[in-house]
């Protein structure tokens, strides 16, 4: 395996998913897209713009099914070589220098 970090995220997220299952069963659509994203942690708006986003994420623990406080956006999207999830992790006490 190239890359053992990609592995345990998409085994993270697919877990996260099959503990869920007792809520509402969403539905993450991957996006063909003709050019690879830059690896630099930023979302290009030219690559992920048209891309669809899962939101509206629940909590599993203290108690599952509770609304996130903090906002989520997660994206995926695949070339003919990669597959490219993208991650929007807001949070409202970010400390600014």
């Amino acid at each position: 395996m190239k890359n053992p970090i990609f592995l345990t995220i998409v085994c993270f997220v697919f877990c996260g998913l099959i503990t869920g299952s007792a809520f509402a069963q969403k539905e993450l659509l991957g996006m063909h897209i003709e050019k690879p994203p830059h690896l630099d942690g930023v979302l290009e708006k030219e690559v992920w713009s048209n891309v669809p986003k899962a939101m509206d994420f629940v909590s599993q623990l203290p108690v599952p099914g509770l609304t996130m406080i903090e906002k989520t956006e997660v994206q995926v999207a695949y070339t003919h070589e990669a597959m490219y999830i993208g991650f929007n992790c807001l949070d409202t006490h970010q400390i600014r220098y």
